[in-house]
């Protein structure tokens, strides 16, 4: 005979959407589950066992009168429309932790190394201004004018990676092929810390947006703020100055100016898509930049705005490619998956540790050693 338990269905309502379930989703795996979000029928507990694990939610949470408030794991500058964006879906969370135990295990092992800390914490402050912010990065990244929005990110990214930091990106939440990360959720985060600070990156952002994103976090971490970033670009506080720090840097209001001026004589949405080309950024940035040199109307800017939020989506990738441990080096970073491996060879982290850093399985990670020589 079944057996059932007390079930809200409340708590299944909130664990398919924070898992970015839909019911139909799931219908083949669980044929009564409308019935059970509707509540006119109960599951029974091998089936409750079975959500539970499908949707990462404890079982006994199915019994709770009402949701339970997670703990935020990040400070959240994302904000839609002036308010803050609260709910991080079960994606963005598993991402944060992988990157945030990833962190954790370089960091120690570069402080026993004596490696010397990160050097540049600190170095921007919330009193300074955008142009003296975008000075700092010049400074510290230079000014080349490169072929492509290709050519100008790989620059920028590998830079940033000699300065210290490590860098993830994915579009899909960990190795998980069925599971994609939502730029519509978040574009990236930072993790401040002494000796590894980490950016990462949302892989299904535009790739021109992804230069921006780059530099956003980039100018956290030069701040010592640690937070997820994203949003409809209606921040405020750290957040506001990240982005304005990033947009002079990326598109400097004089070249802007000028160029404006050259291309006075197009259509207006003509010459912002040539001025994407020029910079390397994306359409978004150009427009915000003309909003803020009050060079288009607030209507304008707001109705392409919500054109480019509707319609932004990274290019789709071709069949063939790299292979899996080179796409995960590129993911993860090769400094953390090369730790990880020389750590699980000479005994200092188990196997099973390895395997959870890298993603990778353990006949990977053989592999992976035999190609480095231990």
């Amino acid at each position: 005979m079944s057996e059932f338990i007390v079930f809200n269905e409340k708590i299944l309502a909130w664990a398919l959407k924070r898992a970015r379930y839909t019911a139909g989703d799931l219908v083949k795996e669980f044929p009564f589950i409308q019935s059970w979000l509707e509540g006119k029928r109960k599951p029974t507990i091998t089936q409750t066992q079975k959500l539970s694990n499908k949707l990462s939610v404890p079982f006994g949470y199915f019994c709770l009168p009402s949701p339970p408030e997670e703990i935020p794991l990040l400070p959240d500058f994302r904000t839609k429309g002036n308010h803050p964006v609260k709910e991080i879906s079960l994606g963005l969370r598993k991402t944060i932790e992988h990157a945030k135990e990833c962190q954790a295990f370089l960091s120690e092992r570069l402080e026993n190394a004596d490696a010397e800390p990160f050097l540049y914490e600190g170095v921007l402050s919330q009193h300074n201004t955008p142009k003296e912010g975008a000075n700092i990065l010049k400074k510290l990244l230079g000014e080349k004018k490169l072929s492509s929005q290709e050519n100008r990110f790989k620059n920028l990214l590998h830079t940033i990676e000699n300065l210290g930091v490590l860098i993830q990106k994915n579009s899909h939440v960990l190795n998980s092929i069925k599971h994609k990360l939502d730029s519509d959720e978040f574009r990236g985060f930072a993790l401040c810390d002494k000796y590894c600070p980490l950016i990462f990156l949302n892989e299904n952002d535009s790739s021109k947006a992804q230069i921006f994103t780059l530099i956003h976090e980039f100018c956290h971490i030069l701040l010592g703020e640690t937070g997820i970033s994203g949003g409809d670009g209606s921040a405020r506080g750290v957040e506001r100055l990240c982005d304005r720090i990033t947009v002079e840097y990326l598109v400097p209001e004089k070249d802007f100016r000028n160029c404006w001026e050259r291309g006075d004589s197009q259509e207006t949405l003509e010459l912002l898509d040539s001025l994407a080309e020029e910079f390397c950024v994306s359409k978004w940035v150009i427009i915000r930049r003309a909003h803020e040199l009050h060079l288009i109307s607030d209507a304008f800017f707001h109705e392409e705005l919500n054109k480019l939020l509707a319609f932004s989506k990274p290019k789709e990738k071709g069949k063939g490619g790299p292979s899996y441990t080179v796409i995960q080096q590129a993911r993860l970073g090769k400094l953390l998956i090369d730790n990880a491996i020389k750590s699980a060879y000479s005994g200092e982290i188990p196997f099973s540790e390895a395997m959870r850093l890298t993603l990778y399985s353990a006949n990977t990670i053989q592999k992976k050693a035999l190609e480095m020589g231990l």
